[in-house]
């Protein structure tokens, strides 16, 4: 059984206009990682879509 190895690439584009891409090779799990390191680069402004 071979593991698929899907590109990830998510852009994410701030109500300020501020923009930037993640992007990397992970696995289906990885999303919760993906997720947490959102969660600490943008930090506050994750409560923009939040709220």
């Amino acid at each position: 059984m071979r593991h698929h190895w899907r590109r990830v690439v998510i852009t994410v584009r701030m109500i300020d206009g501020v923009e930037f891409r993640y992007s990397r090779f992970g696995m289906r799990r990885a999303r919760r990682t993906l997720e947490a390191d959102f969660a600490s680069l943008l930090g506050s402004r994750l409560q923009i879509y939040r709220s």
